[in-house]
């Protein structure tokens, strides 16, 4: 599993991928706004219809990987936060006796309520 450092570079570069992607579609649909206005009936106008589609497309793709990169990056931190905490061990701090009396109570030889104040538990 990759480390969240990368994998939070992995995000950055993605972004900017996405940004990038995002930024020639806008210039893309002003170049046919343009052309519109201008000529309805151009030539070019065909081609940068594929080029938009095709960095929609891209975009969309970009995204997919950003949406990926960020739970693998998620995933990266909480295995890092889930390695440095401390494991789970039982609690200690009751006394010999009241250990005692805790066994004789599920093994049945002590009879009564365990909540009762007094009972040693």
């Amino acid at each position: 599993m990759p480390s969240p450092e990368e994998t939070l570079a992995e995000l950055f570069r993605l972004q900017q991928n996405a940004e990038d992607i995002a930024a020639r579609l806008f210039h893309e649909a002003k170049t046919v706004k343009v052309s519109l206005k201008t000529n309805p009936l151009n030539a070019d106008l065909p081609q940068v219809l594929r080029d938009l589609r095709r960095n929609a497309d891209s975009l969309k793709t970009a995204a997919q990987q950003l949406a990926t990169a960020l739970v693998e990056h998620a995933d990266a931190e909480h295995a890092k936060e889930m390695a440095s905490r401390p494991k789970w061990k039982p609690s200690r701090h009751s006394s010999p006796g009241q250990r005692a009396r805790r066994d004789m109570f599920k093994r049945g030889c002590l009879v009564g309520d365990i909540n009762a104040p007094g009972f040693g538990l």
